[in-house]
């Protein structure tokens, strides 16, 4: 009896098969993984790369930039590890195309390509800015979380460890928060 239920109720909200997930954002997150893999089989391995090389680069370079190869230092990159593996995350799962093409704008900007601003179409210049406009909004927005959430996490790993302890050297100062 249980089994039918649950089949009745994945086919009233359209999943056939059943193996949809309804978990609120862990669940978008993954329905909107399988319809961005269904559109372009190879997107794991795109997003495998670009956080590999991509973070990976920007870790060492900024281990570079640090006295002792950032090894005295290794709460600020373990801090720009998280971010920036979460930033180009959330940057790549936005890009990607999907396999619904009814996805709208909001309705000020439902006249302007949906994808990027040089999508091939009838579409004039206020249109194709209006596109750059509400994307370059989108990637702000998500460029704000992960890079206001940073530096909190950080100063809260650094005042778990050493922050809190007293040195011969004097007391540790925090670094500076805006």
């Amino acid at each position: 009896m249980a089994a039918t239920g649950s089949a009745e109720a994945a086919e009233e909200e359209g999943d056939s098969d059943g193996d949809g997930v309804g978990f609120g954002v862990v669940g978008m997150v993954v329905n909107g993984w399988r319809s961005r893999v269904a559109a372009d089989p190879q997107f794991p391995f795109k997003v495998l790369m670009e956080e590999l090389v991509g973070v990976s680069a920007a870790v060492v370079g900024d281990m570079a930039t640090r006295p002792n190869f950032g090894l005295n230092e290794l709460d600020f990159v373990f801090s720009t590890l998280v971010v920036g593996s979460i930033l180009n995350f959330i940057l790549m799962y936005l890009l990607a195309p999907t396999l619904s093409s009814s996805s709208t704008l909001p309705s000020i900007f439902a006249t302007c390509p949906n994808s990027h601003m040089f999508e091939p179409g009838p579409y004039g210049l206020l249109d194709r800015v209006g596109t750059l406009v509400y994307k370059g909004a989108v990637f702000a927005l998500v460029g704000l979380g992960p890079g206001s959430s940073g530096p909190r996490f950080r100063t809260g790993w650094w005042r778990r460890g050493r922050g809190w302890t007293r040195t011969s050297r004097g007391p540790t100062r925090l670094p500076l928060r805006f």
